[in-house]
């Protein structure tokens, strides 16, 4: 369902430190997403998005914070930071996707995710589901290829690859959460040493 892009280079330093953390560890760790809506995603689309994919995400021990960088966010990147971008599906993008995380397979790790409202949007019509909703999974699953700095996809849970209609329709939790070993593989990336491994 997602297309994935690979990349290498100086451009992914920043990836060295955002999985740098301390070595006091928290109940769940932080990270803070960046979100930069350019097709006009109402406040409250965005704001249930946000709120769907944070409760993911604290599934795998993990509390975000967001940042609305819509009008404007310079700094540079902070340590665990990522990217969201809510942008147009682009020309020649399967049909089925919605939405793509940028990695570099050769550290196995990515900062920028991007999703399309549009193809999420002709979905939930088609569906009957609710489009914030499925906004917020579609963010989460993102931000999941970021973690797990891979563009693989797990068999069952929100890494999977497709997104089945009757899938959608029958909203069952466990297709909507990380699965087990997702969650595990995540923490284990977020771990500092294994930030230190990262060239």
């Amino acid at each position: 369902m997602h297309k994935h892009i690979r990349l290498s280079g100086a451009v992914w330093i920043a990836v060295a430190a955002m999985l740098t953390t301390s070595s006091e560890s928290s109940a769940a760790e932080r990270l803070i997403v960046r979100t930069y809506n350019n097709v006009g995603v109402t406040a409250d689309e965005m704001s249930h998005a946000r709120d769907v994919a944070g409760v993911i995400l604290q599934g795998a021990d993990l509390q975000a914070t967001w940042r609305d960088c819509t009008a404007d966010c310079a700094e540079a990147l902070g340590p665990r930071e990522l990217i969201v971008r809510i942008v147009a599906a682009p020309q020649g993008i399967v049909v089925e996707s919605l939405g793509c995380a940028l990695i570099d397979l050769q550290h196995r790790a990515g900062t920028l995710a991007t999703v399309y409202p549009d193809r999420i949007n002709a979905v939930a019509s088609r569906t009957g589901m609710d489009a914030g909703t499925l906004l917020g999974r579609a963010v989460a699953h993102e931000i999941g290829h970021l973690l797990l700095g891979t563009t693989d996809h797990s068999a069952a849970g929100l890494m999977r690859a497709f997104w089945s209609d009757r899938e959608l329709q029958r909203n069952l939790t466990a297709d909507w959460t990380f699965a087990p070993d997702d969650v595990a593989r995540i923490g284990r990336g977020l771990r500092p040493e294994a930030a230190r491994r990262v060239p």
